[in-house]
């Protein structure tokens, strides 16, 4: 869905058509807010053809505006529906994609274990609606900004979001672990969002609903020198140096859904 967002808002005419998503990738972590399970349910929403309007986020890297692009501007700007992850997820992402063909759905797995072995930390400037709040050297192992609930394949690391809301989510784990600390905290976070997202419950845990975000690089190796960032983008991998930036495009995409197996789902 990430190509096709984001050539739909490239389009130089500006026009956007309704879309459709079909539940065919290793994730189907949108599919899963839109109660989309299988190609079936995806068919007879075409066909119901009800419409929602949802959110993006614009994000970009290491450029304050799109207009300083030069070169190849899907290096530096993006359109996001789903979610956007640095750190442990960013990066055992990236390390996945050549064990892909070998070991297919597992390669996450297993550059995920290695990443939480790395114990690498971040260091970041976070500025929240343009100045309304900042957060000052902020260490964590672990932070994504969501649009939805769901990732790595409908895992629900995200229990308060919501796709049309006008707003997005920045969470992360404020409390650095060393040793066997941290890797029973990561792996104890994703066992409990498997189980409903109560990881939320977790006062380690930080969740920051906000329409825009920067954030500033300060993350440095033992010569001191600037560490780029792996970034995550609905699953396509980028990197950055200095900052980031996301904006939330509210009601931006129009989406053909069965509004009616939403509002009568059950869990």
């Amino acid at each position: 869905c990430h190509e096709v967002v984001n050539g739909l808002m490239s389009r130089p005419d500006k026009k956007k058509l309704p879309i459709c998503f079909l539940p065919n990738g290793s994730g189907n972590d949108l599919c899963g807010s839109l109660e989309l399970n299988d190609f079936e349910t995806g068919l007879n929403a075409l066909v119901k053809g009800q419409i929602i309007k949802v959110d993006l986020f614009k994000i970009l890297l290491d450029h304050e505006n799109e207009n300083t692009i030069t070169g190849n501007k899907i290096d530096f700007m993006r359109y996001c529906i789903i979610n956007s992850s640095l750190l442990l997820v960013g990066s055992s992402a990236r390390k996945a994609v050549p064990l892909k063909p070998y070991v297919g759905k597992k390669a996450y797995t297993i550059t995920a274990i290695f990443e939480i072995l790395r114990m690498f930390v971040g260091k970041y400037d976070i500025d929240i609606d343009n100045g309304q709040q900042i957060l000052k050297d902020v260490e964590t192992q672990y932070m994504q900004v969501y649009n939805g609930k769901f990732g790595g394949g409908r895992i629900m690391l995200n229990p308060l979001g919501l796709i049309n809301d006008g707003y997005m989510e920045l969470v992360f784990i404020k409390q650095l672990f060393g040793g066997l600390g941290w890797p029973v905290k990561a792996l104890g976070m994703f066992h409990y969002a498997k189980n409903g997202g109560t990881h939320f419950y977790d006062n380690d845990f930080v969740c920051m609903r906000c329409k825009a975000i920067k954030l500033t690089n300060k993350t440095v190796d033992p010569q001191s020198k600037k560490v780029t960032q792996d970034i995550n983008i609905d699953g396509e991998d980028l990197r950055f140096t200095n900052f980031a930036k996301w904006e939330i495009l509210p009601s931006e995409l129009e989406i053909i859904v069965d509004f009616d197996r939403i509002i009568n789902k059950t869990y």
